[in-house]
């Protein structure tokens, strides 16, 4: 077969018809599959949030010195804490016999 044989036989097959919804039926499906896959992201949005584990900042603290800390770091920290008040107490009384003879306020 030439090709302008072939040029002919294409002619005689190429058919044309008039079709007003075609693209009224592709932007159908279009928006179909736009919110389906908009569906199934939502859906898998949820099912991570809902199965992964809480960061532990989220978590509630299983005791008033939270879950970082041990019984005994706990009462280290307390310890300190008020050696570092009974120091600031001591140094208060120190000073305050040079600040009544001070001339300046300051």
């Amino acid at each position: 077969m030439t090709p302008e044989e072939l040029d002919l036989l294409a002619k005689d097959l190429h058919h044309e018809w008039e079709s007003p919804d075609l693209w009224r039926r592709i932007e159908s499906r279009r928006r179909q599959r736009a919110w389906a896959a908009a569906a199934v992201i939502l859906a898998a949005c949820l099912a991570l949030a809902l199965l992964l584990p809480r960061p532990a900042a989220q978590r509630a603290p299983d005791r008033a010195g939270g879950p970082l800390l041990s019984d005994d770091a706990f009462a280290e920290v307390a310890a300190a804490e008020k050696a570092y008040l009974r120091s600031i107490e001591r140094l208060s009384r120190a000073a305050e016999g040079k600040l009544r003879g001070a001339k300046s306020p300051v």
